[in-house]
């Protein structure tokens, strides 16, 4: 087993680095001195003879415009620690960062921070596979006159933030992520990559089934072995591993309708990670599994990346994102907003998801076309919601989504988590969130709903009372402390690098 973790470093002291492309930049001595009044070790450097970047140099990089995030772009080894900065961006802004971003050998950094929400609008725009990375630094130009302010404070508070996820532990750690599906691995693979004693190794397993051409190899190289999903793969680790390995599990929601829980050893298995305790309370009752090796880790939100001014709009607008399949109830949304707006016609619907026909194994189920054929009707023939309901595109611009919504619903009959209401409560949206099991332990009693009418009398009475903004405010601090990045992945830790810590089971 891995050994007892080294002390964490108590400093709250950063080593930061400054690039730049030219010497003596007034943009890069600001910040530089924005950064230093929070007592940190801060370096202005030009990243070119041979200037040390190795991940030991600093907790944090920060490079000032297109033409320093150029010399570096292309330095994978930074990447999870740097910071991109654009202070100004306009046409040839975006020309040189279109070369750098549609070259095949950069890899993105942890955060595209900018001085104005209408720069980031436009840059998300252009490049929305980048939307998720993006933070604006409120008052950061006039900042830029007459001090740091609030944006220096928000500067400061985004590098304390990754340097909370970089502490260095001993022994170095050799992990091996398995799985053939890792689309919400990307916060915990830059939460391994910041672990500067972590070799962090992919085994991409060719189906649930089916092991990868490099599995045997890595299973004899591992330290740990992170499972993403409960298939085929934690199953084959669990049988293969050796006494001295640590094999950690993630099990999202569809496993517990498929055989390969069964075929796990679990006497094999060190932890087995739940998104919410309704899920690991009924895979506990399913497979008899022990309760001690069984902790409820949440869904990841980066709350800063969903933290933005809502439009006057807002006000009056429900959002919902994802409505596929018919157990999402979107017919639920089409009740509620019809009730709203018997009393108000100002209330509209944003929708943002894929449509039902996008998905063959939804579209040839004659129960789902119904369902969506009979929504589609309403829309298109209900006085109350003709022209009152707009279908968005799917995309990665979620956080510039959300500025237009006031109201993020939840109207399934049944969610492992549901994280874009997480992430709609992140961005100051007031949740409304019919029971489905297990809704009350993740999002607390306080905004579930057991029936439509009880949802309108619940957004009609903060209208009334203008109490909207406030419970919004409310909904943002609750995610912040219970599902932020940094606070999720620090539970995380303590099982991984921490064997004789406990973890709540709830």
């Amino acid at each position: 087993m891995i050994e007892s973790a080294a002390p964490l470093r108590t400093s709250t002291t950063l080593r930061i680095v400054c690039l730049t492309s030219v010497a003596g930049d007034p943009t890069a001595e600001r910040l530089a001195s924005w950064l230093t009044r929070g007592g940190n070790d801060v370096s202005v450097v030009v990243p070119s003879g041979g200037v040390d970047l190795d991940t030991d140099a600093a907790d944090a990089y920060v490079a000032i415009g297109s033409e320093a995030i150029g010399m570096v772009a292309e330095r994978p080894e930074i990447a999870p620690f740097l910071h991109w900065i654009i202070p100004h961006y306009d046409d040839p802004v975006e020309a040189a960062l279109a070369e750098r971003l549609e070259a095949e050998s950069v890899r993105l950094p942890r955060r595209i921070l900018f001085f104005l929400e209408a720069d980031r609008a436009r840059f998300e725009q252009r490049f929305p596979q980048c939307s998720r990375k993006t933070v604006v630094l409120p008052g950061a130009r006039e900042a830029a006159v007459n001090g740091a302010g609030h944006a220096g404070t928000v500067l400061r508070g985004l590098l304390a933030r990754e340097r909370r996820l970089g502490h260095t532990f001993d022994p170095p750690t050799r992990v091996v992520a398995a799985g053939h599906d890792f689309k919400f691995f990307d916060e915990l693979e830059q939460f391994f990559q910041r672990r500067r004693q972590v070799t962090l190794r992919f085994d991409r397993w060719e189906a649930a089934g089916r092991c990868g051409p490099h599995t045997d190899r890595l299973l004899d190289w591992a330290d740990c072995i992170f499972c993403e999903w409960c298939i085929g793969n934690a199953a084959w680790y669990s049988r293969h591993k050796r006494d001295d390995q640590r094999l950690v599990i993630r099990f999202h929601a569809f496993e517990e309708r498929t055989q390969y829980p069964t075929e796990l050893d679990i006497d094999a298995v060190d932890a087995v990670f739940f998104v919410g305790d309704h899920k690991r309370r009924s895979v506990m009752a399913r497979f008899g599994w022990p309760e001690e090796k069984l902790y409820v880790l949440p869904n990841f939100v980066d709350v800063p990346q969903y933290d933005r001014p809502k439009r006057p709009d807002a006000a009056f607008t429900l959002g919902v994102v994802g409505i596929v399949p018919m157990l999402k109830r979107f017919d639920r949304c089409l009740d509620l907003l019809e009730q709203l707006r018997a009393r108000d016609l100002r209330y509209r619907l944003r929708v943002k998801s894929r449509m039902p026909w996008e998905f063959s194994w939804v579209w040839s189920r004659p129960a789902e076309q119904k369902h969506y054929q009979e929504c589609i009707e309403r829309i298109n023939t209900s006085p109350l919601l003709r022209g009152a309901v707009r279908f968005d595109p799917h995309d990665e611009r979620v956080g510039a989504w959300f500025r237009d919504v006031g109201y993020i619903l939840s109207t399934s009959d049944t969610e492992s988590f549901h994280l874009a209401a997480a992430e709609g409560m992140a961005s100051g949206a007031v949740p409304i969130i019919f029971d489905w099991g297990g809704a009350a332990s993740i999002f607390s009693s306080r905004w579930i709903v057991r029936s439509v009418g009880e949802a309108a009398l619940r957004v009609d009475q903060l209208q009334q009372n203008m109490e909207r903004e406030i419970e919004g405010r409310v909904a943002q601090d609750y995610v912040r402390a219970q599902f932020d990045t940094p606070e999720v992945l620090a539970r995380l830790e303590n099982t991984l690098f921490r064997p004789s810590a406990t973890l709540q089971h709830a």
